[in-house]
């Protein structure tokens, strides 16, 4: 059938190229069916074709999606309201709610008691979680002196079932008297200028301020580890604020989030969710789903709060699989971009590896890491200037395999619904796709 055979006149028929790495396999045996004639031949063929088909398509969404966040970064307001005089502040009232954080109590509640706020406009509501350590104990020592601070313990209340932190915002909540509910945790160091950046944010309509956190400060000597740790925490705080530039909230962080009781009240608070370790994307998600009320965005670096980074890589990860643990609790464009993200990151290494094996263009492949990795740096870029954070873009050669390998490892964990924080191991008993009030 190819002109070979005994006595044949016919020379050889030389074999085509391999539609994919476009070299020549009649003089290398690497992949003999690219050189072979017939239906195996094609069959390849076609599986490849589908397979880089769809690498290509699932980058070029991850692309588009990312640029989409970047648009929505730029269309966020850059100037805020003439700050209002002091008499004509909102009453805000500030809830923590702490389980054995007793070495961030001294770092915490004083930060909290010392905003630029007129005191008899803003009170600090501190609530105890069961803690095993003298957590209550440490916060109870700032009662003398600030009579805008309470502390308030879940034990007080005799109910063994009472216990974390869905239950322990709800108790201050219904204990605080602010038209304005702001809520940072207990391991945050609030700058002086909190609580006023976040109130500045608020119009009529506005039922949620979105504020965000920084692990480190700049020029802090901090290590590469913990720079990266910041740099990958702001471009996922970025992707959230691309995201409400758009009306479309994703996500949020209880380091730093303020909202209306009017709209906390309207959803019914936190216990309306079931149990959930994300309450408050769970609650920022119904806000933007179930109600009239804007979300807007707190992104000046005044309104930063300072978390603590990870120690160790282990501990990076536990936290990562903590977050993650709520994946399928999300709405279902979360889950969606979630999956493509996933997709991309898995699949993008095993595309230039192959490539560089032989069995791919290596041109192709590179140019999809270009795809993948001009728009995630163009959303960092953006997100680093709005946040005052623009000397972490040193990093950013390092972020790829760093987001990376976390990523892989924690992605498919997370679904299984398992957590521990504090002692506690908590078991996600919805797997539904969305919020549902």
């Amino acid at each position: 059938m190819c002109g070979i055979g005994p006595g044949s006149r016919t020379r050889p028929t030389r074999a085509s190229p391999c539609p994919w790495t476009r070299r020549d396999f009649s003089r290398s045996s690497r992949i003999a069916c690219c050189a072979a004639r017939g239906p195996e031949r094609d069959s390849l063929s076609d599986i490849w074709s589908a397979a880089y088909g769809f690498v290509t398509s699932l980058t070029l969404t991850y692309a588009v999606v990312a640029c989409f966040f970047v648009v929505g970064l730029f269309r966020l307001r850059r100037r805020r309201a003439p700050a209002p005089a002091n008499a004509d502040l909102p009453h805000v009232s500030i809830v923590v709610a702490a389980r054995n954080e007793a070495e961030n109590v001294d770092a915490c509640l004083p930060a909290l008691l010392a905003q630029d706020y007129p005191q008899d406009r803003y009170e600090v509501i501190f609530v105890d979680d069961h803690s095993e350590d003298d957590t209550r104990a440490r916060a109870e020592a700032y009662l003398d002196g600030a009579p805008h601070l309470r502390v308030l313990s879940l034990a007080d209340l005799g109910d063994a079932d009472r216990t974390g932190k869905q239950h322990a915002l709800d108790l201050g909540i219904r204990q605080s008297r602010g038209e304005i509910v702001a809520g940072t945790d207990a391991d945050c160091v609030a700058p002086p200028s909190w609580l006023r950046a976040l109130t500045s944010r608020f119009r009529a309509d506005t039922g949620v301020v979105v504020g965000f956190s920084v692990l480190d400060a700049r020029g802090d000597g901090g290590s590469a580890f913990v720079k990266l740790q910041s740099l990958e925490l702001l471009g996922i705080f970025a992707a959230f604020a691309g995201g409400l530039a758009w009306r479309l909230a994703m996500g949020c962080t209880g380091n730093s989030l303020a909202y209306r009781r009017a709209a906390y009240e309207e959803l019914g608070g936190f216990m309306k969710m079931g149990f959930t370790v994300a309450e408050d994307n769970m609650f920022v998600q119904w806000v933007d789903r179930h109600t009239q009320w804007r979300i807007e965005v707190a992104h000046s670096a005044d309104s930063l709060v300072w978390t603590r980074p990870m120690p160790t890589y282990r501990a990076f990860l536990d936290q990562r699989l903590r977050w993650s643990s709520n994946s399928l609790e999300n709405r279902l464009s979360v889950v969606w971009f979630s999956v493509v993200a996933y997709g991309v990151n898995l699949l993008l290494p095993v595309a230039v590896l192959l490539a560089l094996m032989g069995f791919g263009s290596l041109p192709w492949a590179v140019g999809l890491v270009a795809l993948k990795l001009l728009p995630e740096w163009a959303l960092l870029a953006r997100g680093l200037s709005l946040f005052g954070r623009r000397d972490l873009l040193a990093y950013l050669p390092l972020l790829a395999p760093f987001h990376t390998s976390y990523v892989l490892l924690v992605g498919l964990a997370g679904l299984s619904g398992r957590s521990a924080w504090k002692g506690r191991s908590h078991q996600m008993q919805r797997k539904t796709f969305g919020p549902h009030p």
